[in-house]
């Protein structure tokens, strides 16, 4: 009986170890989401935009996207950000792209 109490509080702190050191991220609902799999799922959307992969540059930390680089027009300024706010996990959006002159 002692030792099955042993492996039980050890697989709990083992969870409770494991949990503290995922890294950032947001909650969403029971699931932890990771600022990679953000920025990921970010830059996939953003891939979407004509001519906007190689000229947006995405930095995901704690939830919160940061958007920079130069783009077409404001129509695509702001497909870019409504796309990133969509994702799920992202906190807020904050976005410096300019329209290239």
């Amino acid at each position: 009986m002692q030792r099955e109490f042993r492996g039980v509080v050890c697989a709990g702190l083992l969870a409770l170890a494991s949990a503290c050191a995922t890294g950032s991220g947001t909650r969403q609902g029971d699931v932890e989401v990771s600022d990679g799999w953000i920025n990921t799922r970010v830059r996939t959307e953003i891939e979407q935009i004509a001519d906007a992969r190689d000229r947006v540059s995405v930095r995901t930390q704690n939830g919160v996207v940061y958007l920079s680089g130069t783009v077409d027009s404001v129509a695509d300024i702001e497909k870019i950000e409504e796309r990133a706010t969509a994702v799920r996990g992202v906190r807020e959006v904050k976005n410096d792209l300019r329209v290239i002159q």
